[in-house]
């Protein structure tokens, strides 16, 4: 499950703050930062005092029936490397064969996986998830058994080098999973509008597993493909159809064809469009600075601060001017 609604919830001193978090109403919440009182969209475990607009089971109702415990975080799991392509030496495709329900729960938009490799947890996003009505991805009989998540490894550091050397048809990875807070404000995705993304390098991953959900509403596309060789485009974005752009250069050609598309989207169909900036978090202020919008209109990426997918390491930590530690990888500000 994924995010379901705008949680407004608390009063920190004087100014309401509004935060979004990625597992609210999932089998996952009430999680641990509920015990620890660091629920950031729960103002009864804050203040005492309920005041949310969650529509949903109380988190914190839940909580005190199940005599004050959380829920369990996910246990690791082990699943077999099926299929392994190597599209350069950087990019690397890895096939993992998984149950059904698991392949299904894949299909979330934002969905990555932690895969654990030498002591080292390595998060990564699923790019494809496929199950027994995909006839184009698998067609035999042992494909009914089971279904398959694709993951993209990039070669960028220590971690991913040495899970890719660890890494062949046959071996087993541990992994736990599947998060579902991948993607930044993912919940104003409306499916009947138009969208338009801007994309540039490992950033497209989620998108390709947004392809059904988007479905036939992509209104413009604009791909800064350098970092992508032309064999994995060729597989995996040959269905869409995108403009070639270069981000470092283009900074504000990118935004002004960007803000074009979005006018023509809400003069055609009186909806605006999704905006999705696929892009690493300095590109995506860039853009938004040029095209003079706010970022809560926007859904990007969220890679930048997934650390162990629990909000419990704090790697991800991040304090703002009202004293709030949240845990970005899987609380967001609104």
């Amino acid at each position: 499950m994924g995010l379901k609604k705008k949680n407004q919830d608390f009063d920190t001193g004087g100014e309401l703050m509004t935060y979004i978090c990625a597992d609210r109403g999932s089998e996952k919440c009430p999680c641990i930062l509920m015990e620890a009182g660091q629920c950031y969209t729960c103002s009864m475990i804050q203040t005492g005092k309920c005041s949310c607009m969650w529509q949903g089971i109380c988190p914190y109702t839940e909580y005190k029936q199940a005599g004050e415990n959380p829920k369990p975080v996910y246990r690791e799991r082990e699943f077999v490397v099926t299929e392994r392509k190597d599209f350069s030496p950087v990019l690397t495709t890895v096939t993992l064969k998984v149950p059904l329900a698991y392949a299904f729960k894949c299909r979330e938009p934002g969905s990555f996986i932690i895969v654990r490799a030498n002591g080292w947890q390595v998060p990564l996003s699923v790019m494809k998830s496929y199950t027994a009505t995909d006839d184009e991805a698998f067609g035999t009989s042992e494909f009914w058994e089971a279904g398959r998540i694709v993951l993209a490894v990039n070669a960028a550091g220590p971690k991913t080098i040495d899970l890719l050397k660890r890494c062949s048809v046959g071996s087993i990875w541990s992994l736990r999973g599947p998060y579902f807070s991948g993607l930044v404000r993912k919940e104003i995705f409306n499916p009947k509008a138009l969208s338009i993304v801007a994309a540039r390098g490992m950033a497209i991953m989620p998108l390709i597993n947004m392809k059904q959900l988007i479905g036939g509403n992509l209104a413009s596309f604009c791909l800064d493909s350098k970092k992508l060789p032309e064999s994995f485009k060729e597989k995996y974005l040959a269905d869409f159809e995108y403009e070639t752009i270069d981000l470092e250069n283009d900074i504000r050609k990118t935004a002004c064809d960007l803000m074009k598309a979005r006018e023509f989207c809400i003069e055609s169909t009186g909806l605006k469009p999704n905006l999705l900036l696929m892009v690493s978090p300095y590109y995506a202020e860039a853009l938004i600075r040029e095209m003079n919008i706010d970022c809560s209109e926007t859904i990007s990426p969220n890679n930048a601060n997934v650390c162990c997918g629990e909000g419990i390491c704090g790697a991800c930590s991040h304090t703002g001017e009202d004293g709030i530690t949240v845990r970005a990888c899987k609380c967001f500000e609104l």
